[in-house]
């Protein structure tokens, strides 16, 4: 969008309004799968959303310890809004794969994982950081 910085906010808070109108719709789906759907469909372009026995498993499990509703949160390539690294920009004519869903409980969401992302691993309790230093002759130590 281009123009003035006032346009850009009336467009934001037009769309705000129009969302928080139909905020009721949000409780129809109580559950992850019609999320991630919604959200590859809509807003991805995806044809549609497959999801591997482990995630319709895992779905299932969360319902029944009333995780179901809670936010869900899509981990996927950043290169491209399919899950395929290969397919650039906004592509068409494509699926994605759900393979995994874990909960983030303590923050409050789902996380659906599509197609082969990796996630980081977590941090030690500890930092590395800790471990660095320099020497009297003024040499990093405790890098690796």
């Amino acid at each position: 969008m281009l123009g003035r910085g006032a346009d850009a906010q009336d467009a934001a808070q037009e769309a705000l309004a129009r969302a928080w109108r139909r905020a009721h719709t949000c409780a129809e789906r109580a559950r992850p799968a019609p999320w991630v759907r919604a959200i590859a469909q809509r807003m991805y372009g995806a044809d549609g959303v497959d999801f591997s026995a482990d995630a319709r498993r895992q779905i299932n499990q969360y319902t029944e310890w009333g995780l179901a509703h809670l936010p869900v949160c899509i981990a996927k390539t950043n290169y491209s809004l399919s899950a395929d690294a290969g397919k650039r920009g906004r592509p068409t004519g494509f699926r994605v794969s759900v393979r995994e869903v874990r909960p983030a409980a303590g923050a409050g969401f789902l996380i659906a994982y599509l197609g082969e992302i990796r996630t980081m691993p977590g941090l030690p309790s500890t930092p590395s950081a800790g471990n660095v230093d320099i020497d009297d002759h003024g040499r990093v130590k405790g890098l690796f």
